[in-house]
């Protein structure tokens, strides 16, 4: 009692209550640290609740243009999402309950886009598709089915969107690692080059490219479906890249990128995302966009005659294509517009069908 007196201690009730509460308490802190310790163990195992999302991006062909660019995807979106590439050559198996989404940049209706109705998602990278009488008509069957459609240039924004809202710019590029400079022309001749399928009409090698170059007495050098290094190699040694399609036809032609990564101007008719990157007569020269084979043979014989008088400022322009294209066009760029785009259409999965947009 005279402890107790001594230290001015509560009474035996009271410290029967802080003995219970104390007891609480370390069994609280205990609770508390096993908890924190569950907590750090549990970030690092998967929870099956919450995997990542799954995309499919289905591509024509192993090893060309489109496989590239879903290659550049799929080494992009690894730390958020799993993304597969199958190739339709290929004729492949596809369970399409293992996967949320499927991308689809290739032109048409397929068996696969079947699969993933509301699903799925259409790439339009051409300009075809407003070719015939009833323009529209192809459009709604080449989207039948889809969440979302990603186009490479604003032209195709600005024509495709008023009818199906959800459509996305979705800007292509090049890899700087596949194509790069090697080494500056010195030489005091202009040498041209022209790459793509020649077999291919409405590149219009034969009926534009040829004669004019052979009018204006320039060399042309033709890339014969080379290997990436190879093709890299073709474009540092020449001078200038000829891009001739007709209107309504690419949307967004490689070769302009390309070239530019590699230092070297373009004389491109106006398709697709070419009035995008080049800016006429400082970057490159731009051509009006025309079926007119005559006017459009004249308007780049002018342009290679000029070239011609003027090589080392064809040189310097060329340099200036290389700014704009590894400004704007690297996979880091391209890559990002990709995934915002697809977290979008992931996003649309849990709405219901009223507040999808889909064709008007």
């Amino acid at each position: 009692m005279w402890m107790i007196n001594q230290f001015n201690a509560p009474t035996l009730q009271s410290r029967l209550s802080w003995a219970i509460d104390r007891q609480n308490y370390l069994r609280l802190r205990v609770g508390w640290k096993f908890a924190n310790l569950v907590r750090a163990l549990s970030t690092n195992i998967h929870q099956p609740n919450q995997r990542r999302p799954r995309l499919l991006i289905l591509v024509n062909t192993r090893g060309w243009a489109f496989d590239d660019l879903a290659q550049q995807r799929v080494k992009y979106m690894a730390s958020t999402w799993d993304v597969d590439i199958q190739y339709i050559d290929e004729e492949p198996h596809i369970d399409p309950s293992q996967y949320d989404l499927m991308f689809d940049p290739n032109w048409g209706w397929s068996g696969y886009d079947a699969l993933f109705t509301g699903r799925y998602v259409r790439g339009i990278n051409s300009h075809k598709w407003e070719r015939g009488p009833r323009p529209y008509e192809q459009l709604r069957t080449c989207l039948r089915g889809a969440v979302a459609c990603f186009v490479p240039n604003e032209a195709q924004v600005r024509r495709i969107r008023p009818a199906f809202p959800a459509t996305f710019l979705v800007r292509e590029g090049i890899d700087p690692a596949v194509f790069y400079w090697i080494r500056d022309r010195s030489e005091p001749d202009l040498v041209v080059g022209w790459t793509g399928n020649q077999g291919n009409r409405m590149k219009r090698l034969e009926t534009v490219i040829k004669p004019a170059c052979a009018r204006a007495n320039v060399e042309l050098h033709i890339a014969k479906v080379p290997s990436r290094e190879e093709l890299n190699r073709f474009y540092n040694d020449v001078d200038v890249v000829l891009i001739g399609s007709e209107p309504l036809y690419e949307g967004n032609p490689l070769s302009l990128f390309e070239a530019g990564a590699c230092g070297r101007t373009v004389i491109a008719t106006n398709v697709g995302a070419v009035p995008e990157v080049v800016e006429d007569g400082v970057s490159g020269f731009i051509i009006e966009a025309t079926n007119d084979i005559p006017y459009t043979i004249q308007a780049f014989v002018e342009r290679l005659n000029w070239c011609k008088e003027h090589v080392e400022e064809v040189r310097r322009m060329g340099k200036r294509h290389q700014e704009r294209v590894l400004r704007d066009r690297t996979p880091d760029k391209t890559c990002e517009q990709f995934r915002q785009a697809i977290e979008w259409a992931y996003g649309q999965l849990s709405c219901n069908s009223n507040c999808r947009s889909g064709f008007k």
